[in-house]
């Protein structure tokens, strides 16, 4: 009597361990898995996630060999062009359909513009003429060219620069913002106001302005090395040596409205 008790106590107590189990299995999500049977089942691929892919890129060189698989010279095309090409913000495989896609569609100035890539091919990259009538803009309005008589009293030309292009963000200016340097790695980067230059000793951008300024990150540079070594000068002529230093401001400040002073060495 006493063995079949003790057997329906294990039974019953191996039972209780089993449902402790499966609870424990269904509060984490898991499910029990026969050894034997570990490692047979299916893979579970994961979903592709949501949102926008990043755009494809490719090498300056890979550009240029597709324009000129299309008879373009790729000297000639603009490179913010290029290089928004060469980001993937513009899809340009070599073929001829490629020059078909429509770049941007807004009004402007009280003109309307559909602009296609191939309107843009060779705009320049520098909109300093912007009080001239944006000459170096190569895109056109289509009211003016499908005569809209609304705008013959538009004093504004039906022409605009696409900026920003490099940058997956195209938008119409006159050119005063539309400043692409090509000094810069691969086919440049816009850099803004027309009045921005790049710096050939410190590869930076400054605001040059009309009057030709010296870059202000090379002065900065040169302050610091100033003051740098002005701690070193012993203490019985740190007097002098704050003195030549005020000196050796001043003169920057005389200059530093002008570029082409004679003093290069002062840079």
């Amino acid at each position: 009597m006493s063995g079949k008790r003790q057997s329906n106590f294990d039974a019953s107590a191996s039972s209780s361990k089993m449902a402790k189990m499966d609870l424990q299995a269904t509060s984490s999500g898991k499910e029990n898995v026969p050894s034997s049977s570990k490692g047979k089942g299916k893979a579970i691929s994961k979903a592709p996630t949501d949102g926008p892919q990043k755009p494809k890129r490719c090498q300056p060189k890979t550009v240029d060999k597709r324009l000129k698989s299309l008879n373009i010279d790729p000297e000639r095309v603009s490179k913010c062009v290029k290089a928004a090409m060469c980001k993937g913000h513009i899809v340009f495989n070599g073929d001829k359909k490629d020059l078909d896609q429509l770049i941007i569609e807004e009004s402007y100035r009280d003109h309307r513009y559909k602009i296609y890539l191939k309107d843009v091919l060779y705009q320049e990259d520098y909109g300093g003429d912007y009080e001239d009538g944006s000459e170096g803009a190569s895109a056109e309005c289509i009211c003016c060219k499908d005569g809209d008589e609304d705008n013959e009293d538009n004093e504004w030309p039906g022409k605009a620069y696409v900026t920003r292009l490099c940058e997956g963000q195209p938008e119409l200016s006159d050119g005063k913002f539309h400043n692409h340097c090509g000094e810069c790695k691969g086919f440049g980067q816009c850099i803004g106001d027309y009045r921005m230059a790049h710096c050939g000793k410190c590869n930076k951008h400054w605001f040059q302005g009309n009057l030709g300024f010296k870059c202000d990150n090379c002065k900065r540079k040169r302050q610091r090395e100033r003051m740098s070594a002005l701690k070193k000068v012993p203490p019985g002529l740190a007097g002098l040596g704050a003195l030549a230093m005020m000196v050796n401001m001043m003169q920057d400040s005389d200059h530093e409205g002008y570029s082409d002073s004679e003093d290069e060495d002062d840079w």
